[in-house]
């Protein structure tokens, strides 16, 4: 199932335009995408937390080279699951 499939059943079920649900898909994506890059994590009771980690930076091997690197922390969005929605499985 794609976006534009939820777009279209949604916009069946509560009987609005699938541009205006598209609309608001996309709004509500954003607004947790947002607020993940602000270091904030979204919370749906039931479903699950949208959040965001940051790693440190730690040492590596370059195998080709045969010597160590540097590897450098970044960010990583993560979703954990509500036990609700792991019950449903």
């Amino acid at each position: 199932m794609t976006k534009t499939d939820v777009d279209k059943i949604v916009g069946e079920a509560l009987s609005v335009s699938r541009e205006d649900v598209t609309y608001i898909t996309q709004y509500f994506l954003d607004t947790i995408l947002e607020e993940m890059l602000n270091g904030e994590s979204v919370n749906l009771r039931g479903f699950g937390v949208f959040s965001c980690k940051t790693t440190k930076d730690r040492n590596g091997w370059d195998g080709l080279k045969g010597e160590p690197i540097r590897i450098k922390g970044r960010r990583l969005p993560r979703f954990n699951f509500s036990a609700t929605l792991k019950e449903k499985f």
